[in-house]
């Protein structure tokens, strides 16, 4: 899943990525307008406020996730920023194939640029930069490989 909102021009501004077993929701953010969208199909399971305090981990983990993120964002030059969330993306949920972590699920070149605060023609650009350099492998339409042995090091 995803979390998401949008400025007054419009554009979105990502929040974060959340796979299984992660606590998400209005409850847990401040920003407004807040969207939750599903990259793959997602059974989620509704917490009462009266259970967030069995919840600690849980929000511990949603406060790391959005620091990671902002650190994230803030990397320059913008080459860096996209690889970074890559490797990020890779690691929370890619699946091993020969060639490296298979990000597990479709990313269009759009979510990227929304995700690192770029322009979609940027990240195409990089895309392709990234792929002759080796770091990442594109084999279908929107399925991204990111490669390298510190991949699998936490």
């Amino acid at each position: 899943m995803k979390t998401y909102t949008w400025n007054e021009q419009g554009n979105t501004i990502i929040l974060g990525y959340w796979g299984k077993g992660e606590l998400v929701g209005q409850p847990l953010s401040v920003v407004s307008p807040y969207q939750v969208g599903c990259c793959t199909p997602v059974e989620a399971q509704r917490v009462p406020a009266t259970l967030w305090s069995n919840w600690g981990q849980c929000l511990s983990h949603h406060c790391q996730q959005s620091e990671e993120l902002l650190l994230i964002t803030r990397c320059e030059p913008l080459q860096e920023r996209l690889h970074l969330f890559l490797l990020w993306l890779a690691r929370k949920f890619g699946q091993p194939v020969q060639e490296g972590l298979q990000i597990g699920f479709k990313l269009t070149h759009q979510e990227l640029a929304d995700a690192i605060g770029s322009s979609r023609v940027t990240v195409t650009r990089l895309l392709s930069t990234l792929e002759q350099q080796g770091l990442i492998d594109r084999f279908h339409r929107h399925c991204i490989v990111v490669k390298g042995l510190d991949l699998f090091q936490e």
